[in-house]
């Protein structure tokens, strides 16, 4: 992905569930939950993704909880050189 991003939306930002993406230079704000979140779902990997030079921010609008960023599951997911703001959490490793 490398776009304007998303907002605002009802739920999360991006939500991935697959492995070997690159997320960069885009902006996640005003969404409802997290801005990105990468999470297993079902029998998908989620691993080898990138999340590079993004900016999230005011996200969590629904006060449920939401990160900038959110790692649920995967392995070797690179994070870096994104500025996250104004989000009930920051970067979360889960």
């Amino acid at each position: 992905v490398h776009s304007n991003g998303t907002h605002p939306n009802y739920d999360h930002g991006i939500y991935l569930t697959t492995g070997g993406n690159l997320i960069e230079e885009s902006d996640f704000y005003n969404n409802a939950a997290y801005g990105i979140h990468l999470y297993n779902g079902g029998a998908k990997i989620v691993s080898n993704n990138t999340i590079r030079n993004n900016r999230s921010f005011n996200n969590n609008r629904l006060k449920t909880g939401g990160a900038g960023i959110i790692i649920s599951s995967g392995a070797n997911n690179l994070v870096y050189n994104n500025i996250i703001f104004g989000n009930s959490d920051g970067i979360m490793v889960q």
